[in-house]
């Protein structure tokens, strides 16, 4: 019987001169395939091989034939072959050993079967595609050295090394002139390429117009960029355009073999704060309380993972703006001590250091503004390379004193009059003519009151270098006339100016910068009278509509109805009592209910709303009209009341920053004096819709859509009873009854034109509860353009849930990206979800209304808690209720999710 390994050959040329030899050739393949058991494999260990290289070339000749066969052999066994310079060209069959397998494959190819070529690369010059010991050292003939450009990062490692670099969002200079003010915040890489290349160059490019990149004198180099080898080594600065995760890549022109260096450019929680036992380990903080008399440093290893290993010296010095850092990047540490540390570990946990341990320095007015530095050149100095937190974003921290204290300048009262109702009193600073020119606080009082009752508060914010003109105000015949009397006295004020009290405030009252505070009849006053400036049926005469910076009523009635008395855009501040017994804001009341003010505002609003507080505890005299449990005294609402007022004033008139966080963070975060601690404040803060936002849902889509939010991203839940609807209590009574789900909601009224809407739902013991809002695909799942997480929540008024709780609520937000990682977060670290106050009326049991809170999360805070987390392609965003979750059973109400910069 004829043998099939011959058969082919006779098939094909049965009459071949070259038949002879190969039959001898494939004798001899019958042969070493006999002694191929006893033949040992030769495994090989070499570096990192990156030459280019033809698979079975093994003479260099650029083909593949019975020599280069014959060469395998001949290493394999002829004694006193040269060792190869390409290993990976002799293991023809790329299994990571040479041995007789590699040949024999060959000879099949080339005598046998010419449909089975020896892996790649084949054709023309290329690497080995399978990871193992064996290396091509070269050189080969013909074959360029496939070596990779380097990318080293000055403080940090080498790309290639699973290294990435992280860049806080900086827009790009907008000139040479803009550039050293920027270098900051760029990150130096050198680019350069192996000394075995010889030709070629550099190019570097990027998969998104994300990054850009600068000499180090200024010069923009637009990507992509081309770099000869006789400009390398070359040094550049990298800036992240916006928030993204994206790849710089460097690509060797002779070869083609590329370097990636993966870039996040996101958000930036900032360096200082104060740890905390649970995730997120760490509150990140700009404001830091003079009280808490310690300033810790987080750095975390996970976001600045190229400088692992890398030692700094931490430096906590004097805030300077981004010019001032240009003219002077000395760095002075104002704590004495500068710490040198090296960047390491696994989680933020074990880079918090407490970096500045005892008196601290707030300055002698309110506040004062500090920048971190990571020095990482330790040469004290702030340079590229080097870590600043502050500089042109704004301080880094700020040292804030108990803002219950009395500032530092003495106080003069005047009283004087034109006549009728334009009577005032004035609080100015009694150096007002060796300050700069103060902003102007106007405070118009209610129906029974006397504009003499607000000296505590005149007296503290002038303290602090404010003028405050408390006024007169004709309440009695109603809201418009209190409007117009709040008008008058402010033309009279700002038209007399330089002549009053003796010219005692002449050119030193800021026009331009002007806040109204209104208590009850006058709260509504000031909101009307600001309301016909804005629809035209009042033009001022002595000032603008511009310079009013600041609405803020105390329990204010609602009479006229929002349509008639909306702040419209300007800033607008509600402060409130629970145990009022007069404006009370209870459900029977549509005209009390001066939650709906804050709902017609179209600007930034916060709400200040006091458990015990009652109407008359925001004057000095008014007689006590409170009702319900755990009331205050008033000397303790005045201190609370002084402080959020100079809160307020200081960021709306002042612009300082300081004060931010105090609207923002909850009261139980974040208290203005640690001697407010045993009270119970629910603080709201949203930012006005011209701040960088994304509503993911205000619920106001009509009709509710209980299967899509307000976005148009699909919603799934199990909480059970879930209903979408207007913020307004269905019978006016608080009883708790199956039919009234937004039972003691007071933020809307009953006509059409009031449409504020939001979420209830519920949960019962014993079960795991969720409500998951989508984020479709390839539209809004980058989040890494936004900083915060913000959302409104309450607990349901008389609910059996909420009675059964009698006290805080929490549970968990979860988010999830498209790979599945989830990042959990408590509220509980971020803010108390009170139960409503515990007032009675209107009803069996006891609560008022419902308290919204506002939770900010940063999300940085979820890559705090889980490194992989992919801000950039977030998949769901998951409220977590009941056991494991937080608080075992719960009645809530939800509104205004959103994500802010």
């Amino acid at each position: 019987m004829e043998s099939p390994l011959f058969s082919p050959l006779d098939r094909e040329c049965p009459s071949s001169p070259l038949r002879p030899a190969r039959l001898r050739l494939t004798a001899i393949f019958a042969l070493l395939l006999g002694t191929l058991i006893l033949s040992p494999s030769t495994p090989l260990s070499a570096g990192l091989g990156t030459w280019g290289f033809i698979r079975a070339d093994i003479n260099g000749d650029s083909n593949i034939d019975l020599a280069d066969a014959i060469g395998t052999l001949n290493w394999l066994f002829a004694n006193g072959t040269a060792t190869p310079n390409c290993f990976d060209a002799y293991d023809i069959n790329d299994d990571g050993a040479i041995n007789l397998s590699d040949p024999i494959l060959l000879l099949t190819f080339l005598f046998v079967d010419q449909s089975l070529p020896p892996p790649p690369p084949q054709g023309s010059c290329g690497t080995d595609p399978t990871l193992d010991n064996l290396d091509c050292a070269g050189p080969v003939p013909g074959c360029p050295n496939f070596v990779p450009p380097t990318i080293d990062l000055l403080f940090g490692g080498s790309a290639g090394e699973n290294q990435s670099v992280f860049l806080i969002p900086q827009s790009p200079p907008a000139d040479a002139a803009e550039f050293p003010q920027k270098q900051f915040g760029m990150r130096p890489l050198t680019i350069g390429i192996p000394s075995v290349v010889s030709s070629g160059g550099v190019e570097l490019s990027t998969v998104d117009p994300a990054l850009s990149l600068y000499r180090t004198d200024g010069t923009a180099t637009p990507l992509p960029a081309v770099f000869p080898i006789s400009e390398l080594p070359v040094t550049l600065l990298l800036n992240g355009n916006e928030a993204i995760s994206t790849r710089l890549v460097a690509t060797s022109l002779d070869s083609g073999a590329q370097t990636e260096l993966p870039v996040t450019v996101g958000p930036f929680p900032g360096l200082a704060g104060h740890p905390l036992n649970d995730a997120p380990f760490f509150r990140f903080a700009k404001s830091i309380p003079i009280e808490s008399a310690e300033v810790s440093i987080a750095v975390d290893p996970l976001r600045y993972r190229d400088r692992i290993g890398e030692t700094f010296d931490l430096y906590i010095v004097a805030h300077r703006s981004a010019g001032d850092w240009v003219t002077d990047n000395s760095l002075t540490d104002v704590t004495a001590t500068v710490e040198t540390l090296t960047l390491e570990g696994n989680s933020i946990v074990e880079m918090i250091v407490p970096a500045w341990t005892g008196g601290l320095n707030g300055g002698t007015l309110v506040s004062r503004d500090y920048d971190v530095v990571l020095d990482f050149g330790q040469d004290g100095f702030l340079d590229p390379g080097d870590i600043l937190d502050g500089g042109g974003r704004g301080p880094a921290f700020s040292v804030v004193k108990q803002l219950t204290e009395v500032g530092p300048y003495a106080v003069t009262t005047a009283d004087y009059s034109a006549g009728g109702f334009t009577t005032q009193r004035v609080y100015y600073p009694t150096d007002l003519q060796s300050l700069d020119p103060q902003p102007l606080v106007v405070i118009s009082h209610g129906n029974g009151h006397e504009y003499t009752w607000y000296d505590y508060l005149g007296e503290h914010l002038s303290s602090h270098g404010y003028v405050v003109m408390s006024h007169m105000n004709n309440t009695m015949p109603g809201v418009d006339a209190a409007a117009s009397t709040t008008l008058s006295n402010v033309e009279y004020l700002q038209g007399n100016v330089d002549t009053l009290i003796g010219g005692a405030l002449a050119g030193k009252v800021r026009t331009d910068q002007m806040a109204w505070i209104g208590h009850s009849r006058g709260g509504e006053g000031v909101v009307r009278a600001y309301d016909r400036i804005d629809d035209g049926t009042y033009s001022p005469f002595n000032f603008s509509a511009s310079d009013l910076k600041l609405i803020s009523s105390i329990a204010p009635t609602i009479f006229l109805g929002i349509s008639n008395s909306s702040p419209h855009g300007v800033p607008y501040h509600l402060l409130a009592g629970s145990a009022d017994g007069d404006v009370t804001g209870g459900v029977d009341c549509p005209v009390c209910q001066f939650f709906r003010i804050v709902s017609a505002a179209e600007g930034p609003t916060q709400v200040t709303y006091i458990q015990g507080a009652d109407h008359n505890d925001f004057n000095c005299c008014g007689f006590p009209d409170g009702v319900g449990p755990s009331q205050i005294p008033r000397p303790e609402v005045h201190e609370i009341t002084k402080a959020y007022y100079l809160i307020l004033m200081e960021f709306y008139l002042k612009g300082n920053r300081a004060t931010l966080e105090y609207l923002q963070r909850s009261p139980s975060d974040l208290l203005p004096a640690q001697s407010m601690a045993s009270f119970t404040l629910a603080n709201q803060y949203r930012a006005g819709p011209q701040h960088p936002q994304f509503v993911i849902d205000d619920f106001q889509e009509i009709p509710a859509n209980l299967s899509q939010s307000s976005s148009g991203w699909p919603v799934n839940y199990d909480v059970d009873l879930v209903q979408e609807g207007k913020l307004v209590d269905g019978n006016a009574v608080l009883s708790h009854v199956f039919s009234d789900r937004f039972n003691g909601m007071t933020w809307a009224g009953t006509s059409a034109f009031e449409s504020a809407a939001g979420l209830v739902f519920e949960w019962s013991n014993g079960v795991e509860r969720f409500y998951e809002w989508s984020v479709p695909e390839g539209t809004d799942e980058n989040w890494r353009r936004w900083n915060t997480l913000s959302f409104r929540v309450c607990q349901g008024t008389r609910h059996p849930n909420t009675n059964l709780i009698n006290g805080p609520l929490d549970f968990t937000v979860t988010l999830v990206d498209r790979e599945g990682v989830t990042s959990s977060l408590s509220t509980m670290e971020y803010a108390e979800i009170a139960t409503p106050y515990r007032r009675g009326g209107l009803g069996f049991g006891a609560g008022w209304s419902n308290e919204f809170h506002t939770i900010r999360i940063g999300l940085a805070d979820f890559e705090v808690d889980a490194p992989q987390m992919d801000l950039g392609k977030i998949a769901a965003l998951r409220f977590q209720f009941g056991n494991g979750f937080g608080t075992p059973l719960g009645k809530i109400g939800v509104d205004d999710v959103i994500l802010v910069d």
